[in-house]
């Protein structure tokens, strides 16, 4: 398996100062991200600053598909960490502009088949739902 971080790969790129990176760092729009209460003041990767949220999505896929040419070898998966960030974006109006299936169909597009997709939060998701007889 392939592990790429697109925040990671983004930071690289644009401190690296390449072509794709400058392209990458004119594009940026910084928008208002929610990592939830555990992380508000954690970030060692710096992923609210260099989240694909906050640039051109056609700029982070070509980075994205340039960065699998360059290190794919036999690995059949590829896990792709911080592509489908627009949920933790604070703004309503944000998250509508950028739908998470927009990023999925992106990925499915241009890198290949989605064969699954995990979600960690950093707040207990619920697994049971009770139901009155007024909610039928």
């Amino acid at each position: 398996m392939l592990y790429m971080s697109v925040y990671q790969l983004i930071k690289n790129e644009i401190c690296a100062e390449t072509a794709l990176g400058r392209a990458l760092a004119q594009s940026k729009r910084q928008k208002s991200m929610d990592f939830g209460p555990v992380a508000k003041n954690v970030d060692p990767f710096a992923e609210a600053e260099y989240s694909a949220v906050h640039f051109d999505q056609t700029l982070v896929m070509q980075l994205i598909q340039q960065k699998i040419a360059e290190t794919r070898t036999t690995q059949r998966f590829i896990l792709l960490e911080g592509f489908c960030n627009s949920g933790k974006l604070e703004s309503q109006e944000q998250r509508l502009q950028l739908r998470f299936m927009d990023e999925f169909f992106a990925i499915e597009r241009n890198i290949g088949e989605v064969v699954g997709v995990i979600g960690l939060q950093n707040e207990k998701q619920a697994s049971t739902f009770d139901i009155t007889p007024e909610m039928i």
